[in-house]
Order: C-alpha cells, then sequence, then structure tokens
C-alpha cells in the first residue's frame, strides 16, 4: 500500500503567497510519497486526485481535480486549482479539509485546512483595499510630519540648550578669572617680603628723581654718598621705551626691591667705564651715576677695611632669610635676587647690583651679598650682560 505525507496548505501558502482574484484560486502544495515500508516510491508519473471537504470524514466533496504528477525520490510539487479552479467561495471563513488520493489509493486522513489570512481579503472590494491602503499611506505621512516636527523641535531645544550652555561657561569662566586674580592678589600679600625699617640712628639725605616724581633716601658712606634704596626707575633714558623688570613680575617686589635691569638698561647706550667716578649716568637720575667696579672696591673699603664684613656692615637688619646683618651705614641692601633667561632666582637670599665696569664684550662686574656671607663678593668671571641686577646710583 502507498502512503503519502505532506505539509499544511497554510505553510505552503505563506511560502508563496497567493494573489485573490474576483472568482478562483490556486494553493501551492507539496508531497512525500512511500510504499508499506514507508520508503520514497521509484521515479515515475502517478495519477493523483486533491479533494476539499467540509468535513474531516465523509460528506461531499467541495472541489476535486486530477493531476498527473512527476516524483523524484517520493517527491512532488503542484499547484491545486491548477486544472479545476477553486472557487473563492470556498475561503470565506469555513474550515476546509483536504483529501488526497495517490495513484489510486484510499485518501486516507483528511489534512485540516485553515483558512488562510489573505483569503479574507477576497471578500472586501477594490475600493474597500484602496481606502485601506490611503489610511496606511495617511499614517505613514502623520508619522513623517511628526518625526520631522519631533527632529525640529530637539533642534531648537538643543540649540537653546548650548546657548545657556555657552551663557553658564562664560559665567563660569569670569567668575574662574576673577578668583584666580583674587587668589593671585592674596598670594602676592602671603609671599612679599616684610616691611623692612629704616635706621633710626642715621642721617638720611633725600633725592627726588625729576623724571618720575620718586624720591629715594641718602646716606654717606666714607666719601661717597649712595642712595640707600635700588633704582626703581621704569622709562629709559630716552624716555620712549619700558626698562627693567619687577621680581617675579611682581609689583610688590619693585616697591621694596628696586628693578632689575641688564646691563646695557643700566648703562642707557653709554660705554663701559672704569674710572671713579665712573662718569656713566646710564639708568640714574641727574647728578648720579652707575658706580664703576672701583668705586665699588671703595664702598667695600669704608664699610670694612678687611674686606670680610662689608656685606654683614651693609646688609639691612631685615629681610634676609639668615641674617646677623648691622646695617651700620644706612646702606640698606637686600635680598632682590637677579634674573636670567626670563627665568628669576635667589629672592630673599642674595642681593645683586651691577657696576659701569665691563669684563668683556659679554660679561661686565658687579658685586654680590648672599645671607649666608658676611663679606660683599666679587665673582670672577662676573655675570653675562643679558643678566637681569639692581642698581645702586652714587651722587656725581
Amino acid at each position: 500500500m502507498k502512503a503519502i505525507l505532506y505539509p499544511t496548505i497554510l505553510s505552503l501558502a505563506l511560502l508563496a503567497p497567493w494573489t485573490p482574484t474576483t472568482s478562483a484560486a490556486t494553493l501551492p502544495y507539496q508531497g512525500l510519497a512511500t510504499d508499506a515500508n514507508d520508503k520514497p516510491i521509484a521515479d515515475g508519473n502517478y495519477p493523483v486526485v486533491f479533494s476539499l471537504y467540509g468535513n474531516p470524514a465523509g460528506g461531499t466533496s467541495l472541489w476535486t481535480e486530477s493531476q498527473a504528477l512527476g516524483t523524484h525520490k517520493g517527491l512532488f510539487a503542484t499547484s491545486l486549482g491548477a486544472a479545476t479552479a477553486i472557487p473563492d467561495s470556498l475561503f470565506r471563513g469555513s474550515p476546509l479539509y483536504l483529501g488526497v488520493a495517490f495513484d489510486g489509493a484510499s485518501e486516507g486522513t483528511r489534512s485540516f485546512l485553515a483558512s488562510p489570512p489573505w483569503a479574507k481579503a477576497a471578500d472586501s472590494s477594490r475600493a474597500s483595499r484602496i481606502s485601506d491602503s490611503a489610511k496606511v499611506v495617511a499614517g505613514l505621512r502623520d508619522s513623517l510630519v511628526a518625526l520631522r516636527a519631533g527632529i525640529r523641535a530637539d533642534s531648537i531645544a538643543h540649540a537653546t540648550l548650548r546657548a545657556a550652555d555657552t551663557a553658564a561657561w562664560k559665567a563660569l569662566h569670569r567668575a574662574d578669572s576673577a578668583l584666580i586674580v583674587s587668589q593671585g592678589r592674596i598670594l602676592s600679600m602671603l609671599l612679599s617680603p616684610p616691611a623692612v625699617p629704616w635706621q633710626t640712628g642715621i642721617s638720611y639725605g633725600l633725592v627726588s628723581d625729576g623724571r618720575d616724581g620718586q624720591i629715594y633716601r641718602t646716606t654717606r658712606i666714607g666719601g661717597q654718598v649712595w642712595m640707600a634704596q635700588n633704582l626703581n626707575f621704569r622709562d629709559s633714558a630716552g624716555g620712549a621705551d619700558t626698562v627693567g623688570v619687577c621680581y617675579n613680575y611682581s609689583v610688590d617686589s619693585c616697591a621694596k626691591y628696586g628693578r632689575l635691569y641688564t646691563w646695557a638698561e643700566a648703562m642707557a647706550g653709554r660705554p663701559s667705564s672704569s674710572a671713579s667716578p665712573s662718569a656713566v649716568r646710564g639708568v640714574c637720575p641727574k647728578g648720579w651715576h652707575v658706580p664703576s667696579d672701583s668705586e665699588w672696591t671703595l664702598l667695600q673699603h669704608a664699610a670694612d677695611t678687611t674686606d670680610t664684613l662689608g656685606a654683614k656692615m651693609l646688609k639691612s637688619t631685615m629681610g634676609w632669610r639668615n641674617n646677623a646683618a648691622l646695617d651700620a651705614y644706612g646702606f640698606r641692601a637686600l635680598p632682590g635676587g637677579d634674573f636670567s633667561v626670563n627665568a628669576f632666582y635667589n629672592g630673599r637670599n642674595e642681593g645683586f647690583w651691577w657696576s659701569a665696569t665691563e669684563f668683556d664684550a659679554s660679561l661686565a662686574w658687579s658685586r654680590t651679598m648672599l645671607s649666608t656671607s658676611s663679606d660683599v663678593v666679587r665673582y670672577d668671571p662676573p655675570p653675562d650682560k643679558s643678566a637681569g641686577l639692581a642698581v645702586r646710583c652714587v651722587q656725581d
């Protein structure tokens, strides 16, 4: 006896959807024909009868057709309705059962054929389908309009948020800048050197710089009259350029220590001089000059004939990190530091002063006082002319 196995029509229909017409339909169908031992029958052409029923058993067929089908390893495929059209009316909601009689054998158990989802479309008029399609298109159009509106609203919101963020950032930046300035002022006050008192037993003189109105105290040591303060003049001899720099760019440092000048700035274009007096006014006020190397030596001898305690006699009694100074003559030397290649060094540890006498084309003689030493140091070789040192003026 021959048997036939086949999948449901619904599954096959979904693999190859049927386009409904106004009167008839076809359904794709595949099957497997086996013998009594469940082995595929021999390849060949066999008559097959397909029938549709309204009941799982008994009753009269609602539709029947016969086809001659070829098999390959028991497999065959066809379209139901290819020989005899299947009326659309069979798919209007009523369940269907398929009976298959292969090569003259009985149908055996009928297969339940559920109404395919697309079958109901046969009940709708063309106008109804067009109406449904129009609704879908209208829905898509409304969704697209809503999407565009949402994107536009998001863009506006983003622009508003970005503007708010920018304004907030600017406000924060201004606040940060104000805080930095405030902190800088506080730090500057905390790091500013303490005020240094003047010696009460010294009879100081006064000199006014007619160029900027600054007033300096003066003191006599031996046969010389020296300024008792470092020069703090900021304009060049020509009056057009700014000369000198404050230690760490701090105005407080300039007020206490005076300015730091390169040798060229100190000399204001005048040539080197080893004479005593040097006759080099340089950056000094009218009636005063930059001391030569030999004038510095005269000051050292006047302060201390042994040349070993000169710094102790000339340094201020306060302001140095290590201090046992006497400031015996009111010279009030302070540790104003120096600068080189735009960097500052030795603040509150050392003081440096130019002379008007050069050592060679790139070096010039100077004097140095250290917080750890009691003598006035004359370094050999001396510093580079590009370094920034203080200037003490001597009266002509």
